[in-house]
């Protein structure tokens, strides 16, 4: 199928990969400021978005850099190590693969201003939507909405009322514009205090039919990034950015031990075997989204025990990077509990991004009941 909506963007010209190094600076310092106002400086969403940050799952024709999933998540994990929030945002504000779920109609209007779109996004269905002439009323609240504060657009999942007969519920996905939801200052919380992880409320919304969609349905973008179900595409990135933060975490417990706690056998022991469990956790997350990759570019369907392996890398990738949180926690000594220092705000947002739905541990079970022939209950996502 070809994709024509009507707009079109420049690409920009440099490996997307980049961007992380790019934007280093920019990153670091401002990542106690975003701690301290509970949401990013406002220079500093706009240094991401001016850098392409917000386009890496966006087509190319839009002006995106549509990128595979393995390359995504290698962006994220180094986003990751540079702060956790930040990487937190850029991985919720990505959900260019709209572009291939909604009619082309729907993304003219979406990218109608712009490649650098911000579209924050909450995928479990918090609402309802009511079928109307030309579209939906949407009415929900959103408990834990990334970046609802400054993103442009917001993807929100709701279920379909008055489908009578229907052996299921109908959950669709519903774009919206920012200024059309009340966003309600609910993010009080200890770690990843900058990803202004806000609550989203619509009260009776009126949301044109284009800017609806449905999961599960052929993409309206026939190449390989698109070919990958949307949930895969998507839902690994913060299973990326938590090896990034990981990788951090160990990165500062080297800093301040070398010359005075590294004589210690304990030590260096503890910091080889939770860097090589990192790094195997890595390898997987990367491995299973290759997998895909490699699938959708060859144009053969994506199967659930692809799906649900993916899904497993991304718990185990939790786990691990739990695991090394604690660890340097303890490594740090009374060093980690001073907010002075860098370790104390990366062990509070590390730990506080492993609790993410996406990364539980009962996800593997999915991928041990496709294991035993056993089809589970719920769809793979």
């Amino acid at each position: 199928m070809v994709f024509d909506c009507g707009v079109s963007h420049a690409v920009l010209d440099f490996d997307p990969r980049e961007l992380p190094e790019r934007l280093r600076d920019t990153v670091l310092s401002h990542s106690g400021e975003a701690d301290h106002l509970r949401r990013l400086p406002g220079g500093l969403v706009d240094e991401l978005r001016a850098a392409g940050a917000f386009r890496l799952l966006t087509p190319t024709e839009l002006g995106g850099f549509e990128v595979p999933v393995a390359t995504a998540l290698e962006i994220l994990e180094a986003f990751g190590r540079l702060d956790g929030s930040t990487a937190w945002v850029v991985w919720n504000g990505n959900i260019g693969v709209n572009a291939a779920i909604l009619p082309p109609a729907g993304s003219a209007r979406i990218w109608a201003t712009g490649a650098d779109q911000i579209i924050a996004n909450y995928a479990t269905p918090s609402g309802v939507a009511t079928p109307v002439d030309g579209g939906f009323v949407l009415s929900g609240r959103w408990p834990v909405v990334t970046g609802a504060d400054f993103a442009d657009w917001i993807t929100l999942f709701a279920v379909v009322a008055d489908r009578q007969g229907a052996d299921h519920a109908d959950v669709r996905l519903f774009v919206v514009p920012r200024a059309d939801v009340t966003v309600s200052d609910t993010w009080d919380v200890t770690g990843m205090r900058g990803t202004a992880s806000n609550r989203v409320t619509a009260d009776n919304v009126f949301v044109p039919a284009e800017l609806s969609g449905q999961l599960g349905l052929p993409p309206v973008i026939d190449r390989p990034l698109y070919r990958v179900p949307a949930f895969s595409v998507v839902a690994p990135g913060g299973a990326a950015a938590v090896l990034g933060m990981a990788r951090a975490a160990i990165d500062e417990v080297v800093r301040i031990t070398v010359g005075s706690l590294a004589s210690n056998a304990a030590v260096p022991a503890m910091l080889g075997r939770m860097d090589a469990e990192r790094r195997a956790a890595r390898l997987l997350l990367l491995d299973a989204a290759a997998d895909l990759d490699r699938s959708a570019a060859a144009d053969v369907p994506i199967t659930d025990q692809q799906r649900a392996a993916l899904r497993a890398a991304m718990s185990h990738a939790n786990q691990v990077s739990r695991n090394v949180f604690v660890s340097m926690h303890e490594l740090g000594g009374s060093t980690s509990l001073y907010r002075a220092n860098p370790l104390e705000q990366l062990v509070r947002d590390g730990l506080a991004a492993t609790q993410h739905v996406n990364n539980a541990a009962v996800h593997f079970e999915l991928a041990g009941q496709l294991m035993l022939g056993i089809q589970p209950d719920a769809p793979v996502y």
